[in-house]
């Protein structure tokens, strides 16, 4: 075994100092900069998949609230016009607005019709609420009902001025009808009511009376109601397209509506039967 000398002594400690010095230097600057450039590369990625996917549920949120937004609008359209006198349905020039008489209650007449008669008498019925209402029999058009002719007319209105059970139907003084249905029916009718369609709503009127035309602009002294909002009138479409009824099937309307929130458009149509029994 040989001797420890001195300059071997040397030599050892001198090795270990570069060990140890090796042992607890840091990155060099190659190291950073490609670590950084990973990291910077692994962070675009992820940011831009979060971004990605926050923007897809948020549009597909909106989309949802427009589609349910929409069917609600159409729902309240439908059930309103269902209970539409026949042959009193009407669109304007534009296809914004669409304009009908609401039935309040149905019943038959007793006797002769159409000579001069007041009180009207009827079979007994029963009506829910009397707000200003008219008595009709047997309209054929619109026309009848929003601009009589002079003489005998379809429509009348009533005294009628409170909610109850009737036998009979006071028109005022003594009046003669049109014509007799071949149903022997009667109608009695609220004000006319209009849906339109303006730029981002759609919009229910009521309560402003019997107008001979029917205009997009609003008529006065209405009971406003917003029905929905975001709608698009930008696109040609028609709003509402009605097809008369004849003796062997219904009328129809037919109701566009174009839905559009943060560029994303949304179409329903739906289309709606009109009784025609006269």
């Amino acid at each position: 075994m040989k001797p420890v000398t001195k300059r071997r002594m040397r030599r050892c400690s001198l090795n270990a100092r570069k060990l140890s010095v090796r042992a607890t230097a840091g990155f060099t600057l190659v190291e950073l900069i490609i670590v950084i450039v990973v990291l910077s590369i692994l962070a675009l990625g992820t940011t831009r998949y979060i971004v990605q996917t926050t923007e897809q549920y948020t549009a597909s949120a909106d989309r949802a609230k427009l589609i349910g937004s929409g069917r609600v609008a159409v729902e309240k359209i439908v059930r309103r016009l269902r209970n539409a006198l026949p042959n009193s349905v009407r669109v304007s020039a534009s296809g914004r607005c669409v304009e009908f008489f609401p039935i309040l209650a149905g019943t038959a007449t007793v006797g002769v019709v159409p000579l001069p008669v007041n009180p009207l008498p009827t079979a007994t019925f029963t009506l829910s609420s009397a707000p200003t209402n008219y008595a009709v029999i047997a309209p054929l058009t619109a026309g009848e009902l929003y601009n009589p002719p002079p003489g005998p007319q379809v429509i009348r209105q009533t005294v009628i001025a409170s909610a109850g059970t009737y036998s009979s139907i006071d028109l005022g003084a003594p009046f003669t009808f049109l014509r007799t249905s071949p149903t022997e029916r009667v109608y009695l009718v609220g004000q006319p009511q209009r849906f339109c369609a303006s730029a981002n709503a759609l919009t229910h009127y009521s309560g402003y009376g019997i107008q001979a035309s029917l205009n997009d602009t609003p008529p006065a002294g209405a009971l406003v109601s917003l029905v929905a909002e975001d709608i698009d009138v930008s696109l040609p479409d028609l709003n509402f397209q009605y097809t008369a009824g004849t003796l062997q099937r219904n009328a129809i309307l037919a109701v566009t509506l174009n839905f559009v929130k943060n560029g994303d458009p949304v179409r329903i149509f739906h289309e709606v039967q009109i009784r025609n029994v006269p």
